[in-house]
């Protein structure tokens, strides 16, 4: 058995990395992408690198409420929100959405509340291909793919 990686730079102020795993010969993919801010155009190189992941555990840090708030805002900060993120997972068509890099302070409900207005934010996305499980990422979890 062979597991090919494939690198791609995100969108963040520093230098950072998503990952795909591409399991040969099950054609199993995961895609890690920390670190990684919203984007109002989304690069055809980056649906590229998500296509078709059986898996994909994606930075969705702040709610859209922080994001784009005008005072203490964490817009430019390098990370992800939920409609951003439901957006990428639709156009990519990802079977299984692992939301992850939770603020420091965030509480189990804040987190839940993230996890939620993704799914919101998917159903929203409308188009074919149906509901995807989305879960907030924890340590230690497994995920059958």
């Amino acid at each position: 058995m062979s597991v090919v990686v494939r690198l791609r730079l995100t969108n963040h102020p520093e230098y950072a990395i998503s990952y795909r795993f591409e399991e040969r010969p099950t054609g199993k993919v995961f895609v890690f992408v920390t670190d990684h801010e919203n984007e109002d155009g989304i690069p055809a190189d980056s649906i590229t690198h998500l296509k078709g992941a059986d898996l994909l555990a994606i930075d969705c840090q702040y709610s859209e409420k922080k994001y784009h708030a005008a005072v203490g805002g964490t817009a430019g900060w390098g990370h992800g929100t939920p409609c951003y993120v439901a957006r990428v997972a639709k156009l990519a068509g990802v079977k299984n959405l692992g939301l992850t890099h939770h603020d420091p302070p965030s509480s189990d409900e804040m987190i839940d509340g993230i996890v939620e207005d993704t799914r919101a934010a998917y159903q929203k996305t409308g188009g074919e291909g149906g509901e995807i499980p989305i879960f907030g990422c924890y340590d230690y979890l497994e995920v059958p793919v």
